[in-house]
């Protein structure tokens, strides 16, 4: 028998450990991760509106964690 490779699109988790962690990213971790996110200002730093001296100093990785957020959204 010969196999034959699907695109992501035509896949479909509906049990086991990956349809598990995906029902939990979900639910809890995709919110618990953007609240922190906008906690520390890294949501609000696309706003462009920060100034010296306002809470929260811009930390480093701001742009890769939102953009990694999107990526597990996604």
């Amino acid at each position: 028998m010969r196999s034959r490779r699907l695109g992501f699109e035509k896949t479909d988790i509906t049990w086991g450990f990956y349809h598990e962690k995906q029902a939990l990213i979900k639910r809890v971790t995709l919110r618990a991760v953007y609240e922190r996110f906008r906690e520390t200002g890294r949501i609000g730093a696309f706003d462009m509106k920060r100034r010296d001296g306002d809470p929260n100093p811009p930390h480093i990785f701001r742009d890769p964690d939102v953009a990694k957020r999107m990526e597990a959204a996604a």
